[in-house]
């Protein structure tokens, strides 16, 4: 089985994630910034973005009619809990998204918040959902190293128990 990772990465988390798996990944594969992105042929593409808005970044979003009828695995980082209400929507938001593909699984991962990100929060005015608040300030912090070695073996086991159930 051939496995193509194709990522998009803002601040640098799921490029991370993204190589980390590839290289933990004992069976063929490659990996390719969703912009190098041309059609390569798989036999299964694990799709790698961060959420922006509780849906894939922009970048992803741009190339999902490239991914119809393919079987994909869908990795996404994101700087919210990945098991809140909030990634049941992002999970929710990407089924419908890809809805036209072979979806084996999709994933989240806590990723580190970019500063640019925070940067824009702090921006908010204070009574806005995303406003900055000490208390957010120190999630922030908590997170910034984000996926973590924990994180990154438990995303490719999940990767790795859909993988096995794939025949090319």
């Amino acid at each position: 089985m051939n496995i193509l990772f194709v990522y998009s990465s803002l601040s640098g988390n799921t490029k991370k994630l993204a190589y980390a798996l590839k290289e933990l990944c004992q069976r063929p594969s490659r990996i390719v910034s969703i912009e190098a992105y041309q059609d390569t042929e798989a036999d299964v593409y694990v799709l790698c973005s961060w959420i922006d808005r509780a849906k894939p970044d922009e970048k992803s979003l741009a190339y999902v009619n490239k991914f119809q009828h393919k079987k994909v695995y869908l990795l996404a980082t994101l700087g919210a809990n990945p098991n809140s209400e909030h990634g049941d929507t992002c999970r929710q938001h990407m089924k419908d998204i890809y809805n036209k593909s072979d979806i084996l699984g999709i994933d989240l991962v806590q990723g580190g918040v970019s500063y640019k990100v925070i940067h824009m929060f702090k921006q908010l005015p204070s009574d806005h959902p995303h406003a900055i608040n000490e208390e957010k300030l120190q999630y922030y912090a908590s997170i910034k190293d984000r996926p973590n070695e924990s994180d990154i073996h438990t995303a490719y086991n999940k990767l790795k128990n859909k993988l096995e159930t794939v025949t090319s």
